[in-house]
């Protein structure tokens, strides 16, 4: 209310000044702006209960987690094994596998071999970068004995890396771009069958350096990424574009935009201060036996991102505040007006529950 008078005050004086008046007012103005302001923020904050945050909000982290898992689901468990064959050729490993002791070391064929029905193919380019393609056609079956997956679609790869030196420091430049055109496949465990298929495409890039003798580094690297996946007939979309600068104290996040759909429900996620890491914070952080394993703790020490979501045909936003730079597990959730303090050491079961 003073703030609010103040400015109807100087308002009316505005008018009946000359320009540099004007600006010299409106500068005293602003400055006492930011006073009043710093006054009420000093003012304590009466949290809210953490049961009324939304359960949205509550999922959010569980489902920021979870969508890297249904990737790491379609991906270990067949893409992977798929990409063996195609991997052995670029890298120009052999099919076998190494045993023995320090000094002896003796090759044996590969007990399980798993025979690939993709067409794969490695082109050299004239920039530099290679570009690897496998190809299952309308699709096959590929395995060892009876063990078998059945394949379809398209998936190429394309690297680029470069290093180079200058006294004692390194330096390293990589590129690379994925793209898949109905990649997927089929398989089946305890009578259950599970298909899944991709399409989209990914852009990964980067810059960075070490200095062999100070022993420091420092780097960015930047990515983009337009794709669906289709995993036991829910569908995943992502979309993401987003840069982050490095060095051996801290990473920082600047522009960053990710979203992501599973099934009917949307979440993006937009950075509006720098998300800070310390890495320093690793020492400080207090280790709990019971929920160490599984216990999700902040990656940032600050910065500030915004959450909109729809659900259920409601739509709604937040923010989460990831604090000043301290370590700790602290963070905290801005949602229709009421301001939450999550301590993530002691109310992670909260986001569990969802």
């Amino acid at each position: 209310m003073r703030l609010f008078t103040l400015l109807n005050r100087s308002f009316i004086i505005l008018t009946n000044c000359n320009l540099m008046s004007r600006v010299a007012l409106l500068s005293l103005v602003f400055i006492s702006g930011l006073f009043l302001f710093s006054c009420q923020e000093n003012e304590p904050v009466a949290f809210a209960p953490l049961e009324e945050m939304s359960s949205e909000a509550k999922n959010f982290f569980g489902m920021r987690s979870s969508s890297a898992k249904s990737m790491e689901a379609t991906g270990n468990s067949m893409v992977n094994r798929s990409f063996q064959t195609t991997m052995r050729g670029s890298l120009g490993s052999s099919s076998g596998f190494v045993t023995g002791e320090s000094k002896d070391s003796t090759i044996v064929s590969d007990p399980f071999p798993w025979v690939s029905c993709a067409v794969t193919t490695q082109i050299e380019n004239p920039d530099g970068s290679t570009t690897y393609t496998t190809d299952y056609g309308d699709g096959c079956y590929e395995g060892y004995g009876d063990y078998k997956y059945f394949m379809r679609g398209k998936y190429w790869y394309n690297w680029k890396y470069q290093e180079s030196k200058q006294g004692a420091v390194h330096y390293y430049s990589y590129f690379s771009r994925s793209r898949t055109e109905n990649y997927g496949g089929e398989y089946y465990f305890e009578g259950d069958t599970v298909k899944w298929m991709s399409n989209g495409r990914s852009t990964y890039f980067g810059d960075s350096k070490y200095d062999t003798v100070k022993q420091i580094f420092s780097g960015y690297y930047a990515y983009s990424d337009t794709s669906e996946h289709v995993y036991d007939g829910i569908l995943y979309k992502y979309k993401s574009v987003g840069r982050t600068s490095y060095d051996d104290k801290k990473s920082v996040t600047n522009p960053n935009v990710y979203e992501y759909t599973t099934g009917k429900e949307f979440y993006r996620s937009t950075v509006l201060s720098p998300l800070v890491s310390d890495y320093t914070c690793a020492q400080v952080y207090p280790m709990i036996a019971d929920d160490s394993r599984r216990m999700w703790y902040p990656s940032y020490v600050s910065g500030r991102e915004r959450i909109e979501f729809e659900r259920g045909g409601q739509a709604g936003i937040f923010e989460i505040d990831y604090g000043d730079g301290e370590c700790d597990f602290i963070v905290f959730i801005y949602e229709n007006g009421k301001v939450f303090r999550v301590d993530m050491s002691k109310d992670y079961a909260l986001f569990t529950k969802g």
